[in-house]
């Protein structure tokens, strides 16, 4: 029924104007033939006007260019129909501004602006724009002061441009944070750091240099959503790249939470991905019984052994024909050594090579047409019958696991990105955290792709440094770093940049020696700790004495023992045997207390005062390694880029950048390997001690 009915006067029906009634928020039009149009009042931005003319009254309706004007209408219920029309008005132009006012504050002002949500924010600030330019005078009679405040805010933003609405929401959140952000560490996050912490894009890269706070920016991220309500404990998912980083992960979030009395209700999820493999498969009902190959390194080999005695027995003169490629480095035998033994090492390194190859393959996820691809490519010869070996060797593997009904900790991961991706399970996580994702594997990125694809809204965070991915032969595909956007889309990328671990000297080396490889992301570290001179020192290793390398190590750990008793010293080279043969030496003269001896693998995210790193000489044996490769696994692993020694140079980083004061390095002057040459070229800010690198 018609709430309020105008109808035309007499001029009005000369020129045939409708009756307008105001039924159910809508006004209807209606013609003398019955014909109706219908004006919905929730579309309506602005107020009706009421004009009384000569020939009778006019009911207007302020457009943006022109008005929209009912003309030669009777008085009788002309100005009610207005009042009653309008307060329909007011109270949806209040109720648009409720859910624009919502939307803004809880993707603008609240959450980092996402990628997914442009076109909506996009939509939302032109049009509030538009409607605002349109009727100002009409909005700003109606709407309280705040209310016009917060109008004039967003509008403000018009013409629409994502990097300027970040940017508004970092100034606010930088602010609105400033005491959190001071306190959430023992020292103040820096500038870099609180950003990586509040960018919250869908997909985010933060590549922090080495020393930089990764573990502090992961910790502050994951309780600073936990602060401001945005998600729940067991809304964020947290990945570590190993156990004792996982542990360490979770011990530094739940002391800082105590700390800064930040009640978590629950634990934030963190995982190693194989942890993460099992406890979706285990929500899923899927038994998880792990292979005794796990656990058992020595079992896998054994298991491997007989197989290749069975294929020998089955095809003597094919595995004759690749014994070669599968038992690479052989060497003859000495006199002393009888057939016997040399045959046992010649099985022993083909079962290595099997095994390693095997593992590529599942790592990779390999297919048997990638595996026959990369086999070529690799100009590894004979191919056919090589690839035909490892998809052999592969297949038998994947039996031997379902004999024994069990998995390895490759199936943790692609089991679990299948029930995923099927829908078995529904990822409920809102925050993603990925940490050393300079190491993450094809399976491991499948695997996020998978809860990224089927979770709702979720924003990764890949926190990672290209200059220290170093884990190739266990998966470690950079590529998934360096072309993060190509393989993503669109993402917002932050980089850690201070250090406060190294001095400006170790900084300057190590950042110019890596960035020579133009693959590698361009950072320009800036350091706490500022020194006049080089810190970088190179020494010779007494040429032409069999253990001068190692003496040399003895004079600096004695001479740095003789003038700073206290501090910390680490020997780092490529190979253990250097590592033995120095702390031998070391023992012998009482100087290894409190020194420690690491690969360059193993020195990751370890630190000392003073670093000694060796090794430096031409050959299979040096650093970079020449020819120490195994063909057969390096053709299944991912692929390099073309840079030479580009992983052995990233090594090299890592190595330099564990030195807080001073860093060591020692090398043959007589046969430089080319990393020393390259030192020597001039371009680098060290200090060479020793004339023979002159000559």
């Amino acid at each position: 029924m018609p709430v309020l009915v105008v109808h035309p006067n007499i001029l009005g029906k000369f020129f045939a104007k409708p009756s307008i009634s105001l039924t159910n928020e809508n006004l209807v039009f209606t013609q003398k033939s019955g014909r109706e149009n219908t004006l919905s009042l929730a579309s309506v931005r602005t107020l009706f006007q009421v004009k009384k003319r000569f020939l009778g009254y006019e009911l207007q309706l302020p457009g943006a260019k022109t008005s929209v004007r009912y003309r030669f209408l009777k008085a009788d219920n002309v100005v009610a129909l207005q009042a009653a029309a309008n307060k329909i008005i007011r109270s949806h132009i209040k109720a648009y501004l409720h859910t624009v006012f919502t939307a803004f504050n809880n993707k603008v002002k609240l959450q980092y602006p996402r990628d997914s949500w442009e076109a909506e924010l996009r939509e939302l600030i032109e049009t509030l724009h538009k409607h605002y330019g349109n009727y100002k005078a009409d909005w700003q009679a109606l709407l309280s002061a705040d209310a016009l405040c917060e109008v004039e805010e967003i509008a403000s933003l018009y013409p629409f441009d994502m990097a300027r609405l970040r940017s508004y929401h970092e100034h606010m959140q930088l602010k609105a944070r400033r005491t959190f952000l001071d306190t959430v560490e023992s020292n103040p996050l820096t500038e870099e750091q609180r950003l990586a912490v509040l960018r919250a894009n869908d997909r985010n890269l933060v590549l922090a240099a080495a020393g930089t706070g990764k573990t502090s920016v992961m910790v502050a991220k994951a309780l600073d959503v936990i602060d401001r309500g945005l998600a729940k404990p067991s809304e964020i998912l947290i990945l570590a790249y190993n156990r004792a980083a996982s542990e360490e992960l979770k011990s530094r979030l739940l002391e800082t939470a105590k700390s800064r009395n930040i009640v978590l209700a629950d634990a934030p999820q963190i995982f190693t991905f194989h942890g993460l493999g099992r406890e979706l498969l285990q929500r899923a009902g899927v038994p998880v019984a792990l292979s005794e190959f796990v656990e058992n390194s020595q079992r896998l080999k054994q298991w491997v052994l007989e197989w290749v005695k069975g294929y020998s027995d089955e095809n003597p003169t094919v595995f004759q024909e690749l014994l070669g490629l599968l038992s690479p480095h052989a060497t003859k035998g000495k006199a002393n050594q009888t057939n016997q033994t040399n045959e046992q090492a010649t099985v022993t390194r083909c079962v290595e090579t099997l095994v390693g190859a095997l593992q590529a393959i599942r790592i990779e996820r390999l297919k048997p047409a990638d595996v026959s691809k990369r086999i070529t490519s690799a100009d590894i010869k004979p191919a056919r019958k090589t690839a035909n070996l490892l998809n052999t060797l592969h297949k038998a593997y994947v039996s031997e696991l379902k004999r024994q009904d069990c998995m390895d900790f490759d199936d943790l991961i692609t089991r679990a990105i299948e029930i995923t991706n099927r829908g078995v399970i529904k990822p409920t996580w809102k925050y993603v955290l990925v940490d050393e994702f300079q190491d993450i594997s094809t399976a491991r990125m499948a695997l996020l792709e998978a809860i990224l694809t089927k979770g709702h809204e979720v924003s990764l965070a890949a926190v990672g440094d290209d200059w220290q991915s170093i884990y190739r032969f266990s998966g470690g595909k950079l590529e998934l770093t360096t072309r993060f956007g190509e393989l993503v889309g669109s993402y917002t990328e932050t980089k850690l940049q201070k250090t406060f671990r190294y001095n400006n000297s170790i900084a300057d080396t190590a950042g110019q020696f890596i960035m020579a490889n133009p693959e590698q992301f361009r950072k320009h570290i800036h350091t706490h700790n500022k020194v006049d001179s080089p810190q970088v020192f190179l020494l010779d290793n007494k040429p032409g004495n069999d253990n001068g390398v190692f003496e040399r190590v003895a004079e600096v750990v004695a001479k740095i023992r003789g003038n700073e008793p206290s501090s910390t010293v680490a020997v780092i080279a490529r190979y253990n045997f250097l590592l033995d043969e120095t702390k031998a030496t070391l023992t012998r003269l009482n100087l290894a207390n409190h020194v420690h001896f690491w690969s360059f693998h193993k020195s990751k995210g370890l630190e000392a005062d003073h670093c000694i790193i060796i090794g430096f000489s031409k050959g299979k044996n040096g650093f970079p390694s020449e020819g120490r490769e195994n063909a057969l696994i390096e053709a299944l692993l991912p692929a390099l880029d073309d840079y030479p020694y580009s992983e052995e140079r990233r090594l090299m980083y890592v190595g330099i950048t564990r030195a807080k004061h001073k860093c060591y390095i020692i090398a043959d002057p007589i046969a430089p390997s080319s990393f020393v040459t390259e030192l020597l070229s001039g371009e680098y800010n060290i200090k060479v001690t020793s004339g023979l690198f002159q000559s």
